[in-house]
């Protein structure tokens, strides 16, 4: 039983392991082609095309599950103003990045994005 145990949490150390990996690999690319259409497409363009292309997959999420229509029965104010906060955030995030890329070296914006939580954690003492 304790092997079966060792084996089940060694795959889960390995598969989030993984999964960090590639989000940290999919934010440079993403950070990449940034800086290779900052020249030509505006902040703005690239910010409204981004958020329609991440738009999709999250359509097809919600249309092809079984609990499409019970997600959105027990919805609260609060909750619709928390997520309407939270986009609003998520917006000047993905605004500010954008312009820092275009501004900025791609290694030095990316550092400074990576190492934000050491300066929060360093501010926050």
């Amino acid at each position: 039983m304790k092997n079966s145990s060792v084996k089940s949490n060694s795959r889960i150390i390995y598969l989030s392991v993984g999964s960090m990996f590639l989000g940290v690999l999919f934010i440079d690319i993403y950070g990449i082609i940034v800086k290779f259409l900052g020249d030509t497409y505006s902040t703005n363009q690239m910010v409204l095309f981004r958020n329609l292309f991440a738009i999709i997959p999250l359509l097809a999420l919600i249309f092809y599950t079984n609990e499409n229509l019970k997600i959105f029965k027990n919805l609260t104010k609060k909750f619709i103003i928390l997520c309407f906060v939270r986009g609003f955030c998520f917006l000047f995030m993905n605004v500010f990045y954008f312009i820092a890329i275009n501004n900025m070296d791609f290694a030095t914006a990316s550092t400074l994005t990576f190492s934000a939580t050491f300066f929060i954690v360093i501010l926050s003492i």
